[in-house]
């Protein structure tokens, strides 16, 4: 995950970062990289459906 963050970022962060996914156990980052490469996709208009007044927006 270091290796994925901002170079821009602050190094400490970068780091925190890299450490909390390390933190994750056997299978757990490679279910989350599955969702975000293939299950999470709000191509289509899908974004729209999201109702913002019980998850929020940013």
């Amino acid at each position: 995950m270091y290796e994925t963050t901002s170079p821009v970022a602050p190094e400490a962060y970068r780091r925190e970062t890299g450490w909390v996914y390390s933190q994750g156990g056997p299978g757990v980052f490679a279910g989350d990289l599955y969702y975000y490469s293939y299950d999470h996709d709000l191509a289509g208009g899908n974004a729209g459906k999201i109702d913002t007044s019980k998850v929020g927006a940013r």
